[in-house]
């Protein structure tokens, strides 16, 4: 693979350089793929997903007006593109997060337990990761797709937000949202273990 930016890498596909594409195809295929695939929990999928992702990037790489990275562009066209898939499928009903995130305000629950308390080896091993991972794909697909590009991806609020058209603060709410279910989760595991 070369050492050029994604940038000249896009000049050269505007300028009907296929050797180019295929560059950009390898340097993004793998993370287009893990996206599709967390997105939307099915190997064949997330291969469809991964070459409609691409070909809509072949035939519109055009309008790419180099606003933004590259990779944000890309990222926006293979989460549409699985929105779609699973928009498709229909196989997952509705899930409001108001009906599954913890209610942090009620006088019946307190705040999360203290996890630190926990050992490290509890944390690290498998069947915590197994839970963590069951709770993502248990996330409403807005939430998940927020959590997924900006706590695993590592991209930032302004980057998300960019990518799926929100605002900021509604990157920020349902990044929030996400967490908190997800720290249910992990607090409904760690108390069984205690009691076990």
């Amino acid at each position: 693979m070369s050492q050029k930016t994604d940038s000249e890498l896009v000049d050269q596909l505007k300028r009907g350089d296929t050797a180019a594409f295929r560059e950009l195809v390898d340097r993004h295929s793998a993370k287009v793929y893990q996206l599709a695939l967390k997105l939307t929990r099915n190997e064949t999928d997330a291969e469809d997903v991964l070459q409609e992702t691409f070909l809509r990037v072949f035939h519109r790489i055009e309008t790419f007006r180099g606003e933004a990275a590259f990779s944000s562009w890309l990222y926006r066209i293979a989460a549409n593109a699985s929105f779609a898939k699973l928009g498709d499928r229909k196989k997952h009903d509705h899930l409001d997060i108001d009906d599954i995130y913890p209610d942090f305000d009620s006088p019946k629950k307190g705040p999360p337990n203290d996890w630190s308390r926990q050992p490290d080896s509890v944390l690290l091993g498998k069947e915590a990761t197994d839970v963590l991972n069951k709770a993502v794909e248990e996330l409403p697909e807005d939430f998940r797709v927020v959590f997924l590009l900006r706590d695993v991806e590592g991209l930032s609020n302004a980057q998300v937000a960019e990518i799926l058209d929100l605002t900021v603060a509604a990157v920020k709410s349902r990044l929030h949202r996400a967490r908190l279910f997800l720290r249910k989760k992990l607090t409904e595991y760690f108390d069984l273990l205690e009691k076990s």
